[in-house]
């Protein structure tokens, strides 16, 4: 059951709501209270409408106040309590819990307070009862500003239930936690109590693809729910909170007393006049001597603007090292990052893009919100957590983050790919732009083979560009050719590696090509006097990424893609043809994407060549269909066997 949205405000419809808030309160009460676990939900064996669930949220609340005080201004107190069931081996991983909390650079800090917590068993027909040990729960400093509270619940199996309560207090009142309704497990019930003081108003924006139930009633505003799905995980997906049911809160205004009002919503322009304006942002783009004297040496060793821009990337993204804080705020200085040769991003990206503007090349800062930190829902400072560069040429925008050593300019990390960032020029005017790149990312393998009774071998080229060139580089990053070779075969069941090279690893300007001899007993079989044989071998597909009947968000593959693969076989001498694959050409409709299959013989030479090309960076929902036919279509023809005879 979701309660419906209700909104009422005046005369009778003002009690009902009282009268229904009261009851549901008491009712709630009854069901939900701190430490009071009964055996129904002990002997609970599975949740009532999803099966395949681990675990399941059996209560969740949140109360949370905004009181003030002249002393220490306005302050957000949230209490949180949590329940929940563990129902099978893959439940436990909800037996560990991390509370995030935050400090500011004028040293505002929030502070968790009350942590109590508690494990329930059955044993005997009893409830058995374990706490948590303040010895147990870890605190952790992760940046400069952001810290952690973890622990682990004790005594946790199939079929525990596990409690946990804490209080955050915040002085952070226009930065109030995102309310969570729906998590990637069945949540039974949730509540929500928001009491605000008469000196600070709010706008309450829900998002997630469910109807929110907000009752607004005077200065309170509660949500109830019950039923909320698991958000589940599904392919392309990018950042899977984006969807996520819950509500965000915009801080409008604050009145504290009879004094002028102070408003504190605007928009995307005057956000980023007054980030530029900042002695950590726009105050750092003056500061050039320090490095002039390379600036020197890399404009005398450039061939054209192009060329310095990109020594000049190589240069900043060598010379500082990134300390793995976002920020848009240079908080150290980049002079000081500069010569430590350690930063945080806005200290790195704000060094490449003084250095560029100093070489006289037409660059600007990009404000960005990371794929983990969200798409901003409304103008606002903390909608943005990280900053890239904007380099122009050639009526080309060419895109720059040098916080990454492995990449190249143009081609920025998966972090960043976040739909779109916010241009700023140095007269304060400003645009969105688009952070997908407009370029291919290509695998393209080449493949021979020789087939045998007993054995395949083949001697394999497969180079890879772009960002497929960057997420390989990262993927073996620290792993030499025999442990590139052990990863190859633990990602290809039954294959063995017998030589192998990888050619421009550590030159990120350049795509990757490698270079892999080696042999299998799969991908044939010899049944009486046929041998069937999977042209594609291990390229081929196994599963469709598309599972869902339907899909309630956007499919995000970041970058246009192209995996193509040639494979030649020789036929063996004593072998002759039965039959081949048919070809196969299918599209996406409105050229969105293509995949083609070929198969053609020349002598004793079977040439099969499969090319699947995806050609935007984001579908829409409305596609979901049609790309999940598209996938299963090339499932079934790769599936698809070349068959000999023995002659």
């Amino acid at each position: 059951m979701i309660i419906k949205n209700i909104i009422f405000k005046k005369g009778k419809y003002r009690l009902l709501i009282i009268i229904f808030l009261l009851g549901f309160q008491t009712l709630w009460s009854q069901n939900h209270e701190f430490g009071q676990v009964s055996m129904a939900e002990l002997n609970e064996k599975f949740h009532h409408l999803d099966s395949t669930a681990n675990a399941a949220v059996l209560y969740s609340e949140r109360n949370s106040f905004i009181e003030y005080t002249t002393e220490f201004g306005f302050e957000v107190i949230d209490q949180y309590k949590i329940r929940i069931k563990i129902y099978n081996n893959e439940g436990l991983v909800w037996a560990n819990h991390k509370i995030n909390f935050f400090t500011n650079i004028r040293g505002q800090q929030e502070v968790i307070v009350s942590l109590k917590a508690a494990t329930y068993n059955q044993l005997n027909d009893k409830i058995v009862k374990t706490k948590l040990e303040k010895k147990h729960i870890y605190k952790t400093k992760i940046t400069k500003f952001h810290r952690t509270i973890s622990f682990t619940m004790p005594n946790v199996y199939p079929g525990s239930v596990i409690e946990y309560k804490y209080t955050k207090r915040s002085p952070f009142f226009g930065n109030i936690d995102d309310i969570i309704i729906q998590r990637n497990i069945p949540v039974k019930h949730t509540k929500t109590l928001f009491k605000i003081s008469n000196k600070i108003t709010y706008n309450f924006i829900s998002r997630g693809s469910l109807k929110i139930p907000i009752i607004h009633n005077g200065h309170t505003t509660s949500m109830l729910m019950t039923d909320v799905p698991a958000l589940k995980e599904e392919g392309f997906v990018g950042n899977i909170s984006n969807y996520q049911l819950g509500v965000r809160l915009e801080l409008v205004s604050t009145q504290i007393n009879n004094l002028l009002r102070k408003n504190y919503t605007g928009s995307w322009t005057s956000i980023a006049k007054d980030i530029y304006k900042s002695k950590y942002f726009g105050g750092q783009l003056t500061k050039k001597t320090f490095f002039k004297d390379k600036l020197k040496i890399l404009k005398d060793n450039s061939i054209s603007e192009k060329d310095l821009a990109n020594k000049i990337f190589k240069f900043i993204k060598n010379k500082i090292t990134w300390n793995n804080v976002n920020s848009y705020f240079s908080y150290t200085g980049i002079e000081k990052s500069f010569k430590e040769g350690v930063g945080n991003t806005a200290d790195i990206n704000l060094a490449l893009l003084a250095m560029l503007n100093e070489a006289g090349l037409e660059a600007y800062p990009v404000l960005i919100s990371t794929v983990s930190h969200g798409i901003p829902l409304f103008p606002s400072k903390d909608g943005f957590n990280y900053v890239i560069v904007a380099y122009k040429t050639n009526n080309e925008i060419l895109l720059m983050d040098a916080t990454d050593k492995k990449t190249r300019v143009g081609v920025l990390p998966e972090r960043d790919l976040n739909v779109r960032g916010w241009l700023i020029y140095p007269d304060a005017t400003s645009e969105w732009i688009n952070l997908f790149p407009s370029k291919y990312s290509i695998i393209k393998t080449n493949t021979d083979v020789i087939i045998n009774d007993s054995r395949v071998n083949a001697n394999m080229v497969r180079s890879r560009s772009n960002n497929f060139a960057l997420k390989y580089r990262k993927e073996v990053e620290a792993k030499n050719l025999e442990e590139i070779a052990s990863w190859i075969e633990e990602k290809n069941s039954d294959v063995n590696v017998v030589k192998i090279r990888v050619n421009n690893i550590n030159l990120p300007d350049r795509d990757i090509t490698e270079y892999i001899r080696f042999d299998t007993q799969s991908y044939h079989e010899v049944i009486g006097r046929e041998l069937y044989f999977s042209p594609l071998l291990f390229m081929q597909l196994s599963e469709n990424p598309f599972k869902s009947e339907k899909r309630n968000h956007p499919i995000f593959y970041n970058f246009p893609r192209i995996h193509h693969d040639i494979v030649t076989l020789i036929i063996p001498t004593n072998y002759s043809i039965k039959s081949l694959p048919k070809p196969l050409k299918i599209e996406i409709r409105n050229n969105k994407g293509n995949y083609q299959y070929t198969i053609t013989q020349n002598g004793n030479l079977i040439k099969i060549e499969s090319k699947m090309a995806i050609n935007l960076p984001v579908f829409p929902k409305e596609d979901y269909l049609e790309l999940k036919s598209f996938y299963k279509q090339i499932l079934v023809k790769q599936a698809e066997k070349i068959v000999l005879v023995r002659n």
